[in-house]
């Protein structure tokens, strides 16, 4: 067993407690229409190129803020890299999924996790069942790491736990 492991603390809230829907039953109407899907890029690299320009950074404009239902968040390129660097998820091919779960997400929570901070989950949920997690950690200066997760309804659902600070009604 890891013991290095990040993991969410138990004892938090959870959807039941907040009288949510499961995933699964969540109506087409609450979904995102999905976008389109990137070709896998041959390169860490290039991945990083293409998470980068799908979310209008580039080498050039290295900063932009996104304004989300909860906070402004401050994206920086070079914060962008680990999201691609396991190349065996192909996460630059979900690229285009980044913005609208930000700007548009299903549900935002503030988890406690067991180094003693706390992440944002934005949850985005889409129409072809591509759903998304996208868990930030706020940094000192107000730059977020981000991590960008493809993952099932039922996976995901274990994954709501903590402060619900935003959700979308149906």
């Amino acid at each position: 067993m890891n013991t290095n492991c990040l993991r969410i603390l138990p004892g938090q809230r959870t959807w039941r407690d907040y009288e949510r829907l499961r995933l699964g039953e969540v109506p087409r109407s609450l979904r995102l229409s999905p976008p389109a899907l990137i070709p896998a890029a041959a390169s860490k690299e290039h991945a990083w190129d293409i998470l980068a320009n799908a979310v209008g950074l580039s080498w050039e404009v290295s900063t932009r803020t996104v304004e989300t239902p909860v906070e402004k968040v401050v994206l920086r390129r070079e914060l962008l890299e680990h999201v691609v660097e396991k190349r065996v998820d192909i996460r630059e091919s979900y690229a285009n999924y980044l913005l609208p779960t930000l700007k548009d997400p299903y549900e935002v929570w503030r988890v406690k996790y067991s180094d003693g901070g706390m992440r944002t989950h934005y949850i985005g949920l889409y129409q072809d069942h591509r759903d998304m997690l996208v868990i930030a950690r706020a940094n000192q200066d107000s730059t977020l790491l981000w991590n960008l997760i493809r993952c099932g309804e039922t996976w995901l659902d274990k994954r709501r736990v903590g402060e619900l600070l935003y959700g979308k009604q149906g």
